[in-house]
């Protein structure tokens, strides 16, 4: 795996750069509160991703492909890392 296995993208894209579907979420990290798992905007406008983010960690998740995609400052990061990561 290296970093062209990845899909970066500048910002939030309004499309999935795979599948082209317009269901790009935001990924929310940190515990979940109840109130945001009953939200009307879960699973579609944002999703979790876990308890722990770093500058490796994907920002946005596609709701039809499940295509994670990550910010463009995740490239530089992950080609700093030793293989495999």
């Amino acid at each position: 795996m290296d970093v062209s296995d990845f899909t970066f993208a500048a910002s939030k894209p309004r499309t999935c750069p795979v599948c082209g579907s317009p269901r790009v979420a935001d990924i929310v990290y940190g515990m979940p509160s109840p109130e945001m798992l009953d939200s009307p905007g879960y699973g579609e406008r944002f999703v979790t991703g876990g308890c722990l983010v770093d500058d490796v960690s994907p920002a946005w998740r596609c709701r039809a492909c499940e295509t994670s995609i990550y910010p463009e400052h995740a490239c530089r990061a992950l080609e700093d890392l030793p293989p495999p990561f």
